[in-house]
């Protein structure tokens, strides 16, 4: 994984990129609509920058038709879209997303919830083509932690080879031990987390198909070492605050920043060369629940990646 950029970085804090998708018709483990990508606004930051970062994030989905939900979208019942990333740990591709967010699904199921229509969003790079891939979400061996007392809040879904050349196919790369473990530094000169915010995800009942509108969301973060005091852990984390407020391009301010818990936290470093590298530095799990839009904590990424590391070895792989 390429993880070293030319020049240097040209850009304002915010950037916002959006999709359309419908549920169609399925043909070949894609989910096929006459659906289109759109760009819903790009404040501050060129294309080519987000989707620089987008080609590593992959989001999951899922319709929620248990009993009152299943009424919503004419009888398909409750969309719902999470943040993750794609990385490679000795080869094997895993999602990564927040340990809470497969706790919550893994409970539900186990209630005898109706989750359907489980896929996988990976349009966000340079060279997307295809639409959302149907994803066997439960058949997948999955690994996750959500200690609230402990503030350890991390997971992965190991991908299939089947997912995995298939969300290659639409340009995404992992982020392996180059992007993660190599020669990562002590200090950063900049931080940005890079999500789908909630309240920006909308649904459209259309006649044959339901219409889902996403943003995937950049912005940048300043490393704070003092958290508000009901925000703070016994277990190491990362800690930003958002720059500034986030605004879409109808002059929309982002107010909640739910939705963007299993985003990639990422760090970069000016090299001698002159070139910046980055690396993904934590996974965002919670927010500062008096703000709602300012604060975000994560695990540090490279403590998980080590542990799921081990359980490979331990299986042989």
């Amino acid at each position: 994984m390429p993880a070293v950029c030319s020049g240097g970085w040209h850009a304002t804090p915010v950037t916002i990129l959006g999709t359309e998708k419908g549920d169609g018709t399925e043909k070949g483990g894609r989910t096929l609509s006459g659906s289109r990508q759109k760009f819903v606004a790009i404040i501050g930051m060129n294309e080519e920058f987000i989707k620089l970062f987008g080609r590593h994030i992959v989001s999951m989905g899922w319709l929620d038709q248990t009993r009152e939900l299943a009424t919503e979208n004419d009888g398909r019942g409750r969309n719902f879209c999470t943040s993750g990333f794609v990385v490679s740990i000795r080869g094997i591709w895993f999602l990564i997303t927040a340990g809470h967010i497969l706790d919550g699904l893994e409970e539900a199921l186990r209630k005898g919830h109706k989750l359907t229509d489980f896929h996988v969003h990976d349009g966000w790079g340079p060279v997307a083509f295809y639409n959302p891939q149907i994803f066997d979400y439960v058949g997948a061996k999955k690994y996750y932690y959500n200690v609230e007392h402990e503030s350890i809040d991390c997971a992965a879904i190991r991908l299939d080879e089947n997912t995995r050349a298939r969300i290659a196919a639409n340009g995404v790369i992992p982020l392996d031990e180059s992007g993660w473990y190599d020669s990562l530094p002590e200090e950063f000169d900049r931080y940005f987390v890079v999500g789908l915010p909630s309240m920006w995800q909308s649904t459209r009942s259309m006649t044959h198909s339901l219409s889902v509108s996403n943003a995937l969301v950049l912005f940048d973060l300043e490393r704070i070492t003092e958290p508000p005091e009901n925000f703070t852990s016994s277990v190491p984390r990362f800690y930003g605050k958002a720059v500034k407020t986030i605004i879409d391009d109808t002059g929309s301010p982002l107010t909640d920043f739910d939705g963007m818990s299993g985003s990639p936290i990422f760090a970069t470093k000016l090299l001698p060369n002159g070139k910046n590298r980055y690396w993904v530095l934590a996974i965002q799990s919670s927010v500062d629940p008096e703000t709602k839009s300012s604060y975000v904590a994560g695990n540090f990424f490279r403590n998980w990646a080590l542990y799921l590391a081990t359980e490979l070895v331990r299986g042989g792989e």
